[in-house]
């Protein structure tokens, strides 16, 4: 046998593994959501939110941004009332989503 007969025997070169990229997670792209607060005054405020989020973190920052308490406001999402510690995810809220803010009403 021949010199050159014997390396056609061998498997054939490759080229040496190169370690994969790292790849940082991402995330999810339904992370997060944009939606609307509209006040009875027909005001929006737009929020971009995490689907976790707390929701009392959004209504305080609407409050602040409005300048209201917390206390006088009562947020609906489909004519439910939203709760303070409700997420995106559990009201099961998408993009543009839009909640009302309504001045609560005391007294008969």
């Amino acid at each position: 046998m021949s010199e050159s007969q014997q390396l056609s025997l061998s498997p054939p070169e490759t080229e040496p593994e190169q370690p994969a990229p790292v790849v940082e997670e991402q995330p999810k792209e339904n992370d997060r959501i944009s939606l609307r607060i509209v006040g009875q005054d027909g005001g929006e405020v737009y929020f971009k939110i995490r689907r976790n989020t707390p929701f009392i973190k959004i209504a305080k920052a609407y409050c602040d941004r409005k300048g209201v308490s917390p206390q006088s406001i009562r947020f609906l999402f489909d004519g439910q009332r939203v709760n303070d510690d409700d997420t995106a995810e559990k009201l099961d809220l998408v993009d543009d989503d839009v909640i009302d803010a309504l001045l609560q009403q005391v007294g008969g």
